[in-house]
């Protein structure tokens, strides 16, 4: 009496172990499909800058404006429009596209105290030509006229030969004085936009400021400074001592090579009886008499203390040259 439950339990166990056997062993098949949607919905317009009613917005930044994803690379140039609101004069520029956004750069500096809107088409569209719902629509004001400003040259821009020096001045400015490498002040031409034409041959080559200050008619009121470069002699010109190294590894010590403002120079780097040296846009001409010219483009650095440059022809070597 006592075994039968025992045999029921065996029973019971034998079967549930038969039944996780067919279990384990059954293979079930799961079909997974992924159905992605279909896009159709253009660029949705994130911020600009400027924003919308912006004021005080700086005359030489770029308008920029941003999505929520990456747009097409066909945006036609005429797409964005920029334009002042009182007159409808179109200002020119480049439209730039990069990832999610779009950045027009006007080709010249926009005007002080002046309304713009910026407006676009439809043809702004993602990278499966997708265009936007709504063109785009913004306005902005700039920011208010300094007393003075120099507009051109740039600072760090190389001046050669005869230049201009213009620049803005607020209506209350009388006078406008312009000194080059502390050279004694010169009345530009105009207040409101001035300008002052100047020939650079007469300074030395180097670094040097222009220095602008306008007066009210009894004192100073404002003044503005910015650096430049002045370079009207050929920065090849002088002495240098140069180390020479061939591409076989050799290395000759530093030696002397002169190059005359006259086209004449010495053979310290070169062979086969040099007669001379000249310019071909960026590239140097090295003439040799009995052998083909070398033609190598320098570069200088350090305020052209440093010059190098590469020949391939013949025997190849590089040149690493200090200027003496």
């Amino acid at each position: 009496m006592k075994l039968q439950p025992i045999a029921l339990l065996i029973s019971t166990l034998a079967l549930s172990a038969c039944e996780l056997e067919i279990d384990e062993n059954t293979e079930t098949e799961v079909e997974e499909r992924l159905i992605e949607k279909e896009d159709t919905t253009g660029p949705i317009l994130n911020t600009t800058n400027p924003t919308d009613k912006a004021e005080q917005v700086e005359v030489n930044s770029p308008i920029t404006i941003y999505y929520n994803e990456t747009l097409g690379l066909t945006i036609p140039n005429s797409t964005l429009q920029l334009r002042e609101t009182i007159s409808e004069e179109l200002v020119e520029g480049a439209l730039d596209i990069k990832g999610a956004t779009l950045i027009f750069t006007p080709a010249t500096k926009l005007k002080y105290e002046t309304s713009y809107y910026l407006e676009s088409d439809y043809e702004i569209a993602d990278a499966i030509g997708n265009t936007v719902d709504a063109p785009l629509n913004i306005s902005f004001t700039t920011q208010d006229a300094p007393i003075l400003a120099i507009d051109a040259p740039y600072a760090d821009q190389t001046l050669s030969g005869i230049a201009v020096i213009t620049g803005t001045a607020s209506k209350e400015v009388e006078q406008v004085l312009v000194s080059i490498a502390d050279s004694g002040y010169v009345e530009a031409n105009g207040t409101v936009n001035w300008s002052l034409t100047v020939d650079t041959s007469i300074y030395n080559d180097g670094l040097t400021n222009i220095h602008a200050k306008a007066t009210n008619g009894q004192w100073d009121i404002s003044e503005q400074s910015i650096q430049i470069s002045i370079q009207n002699i050929d920065p090849m010109v002088g002495e240098w001592s140069c180390i020479k190294t061939y591409d076989s590894g050799q290395v000759n010590n530093a030696t002397t090579q002169i190059f005359f403002s006259s086209g004449g120079m010495n053979d310290a780097l070169f062979s086969c009886f040099v007669s001379g040296w000249s310019r071909e846009g960026d590239k140097v001409v090295v003439r040799r008499s009995n052998c083909s010219d070398h033609i190598f483009t320098p570069s200088f650095s350090e305020n052209n203390s440093k010059l190098s440059f590469r020949i391939d022809e013949g025997f190849a070597f590089s040149a690493a040259c200090t200027r003496q």
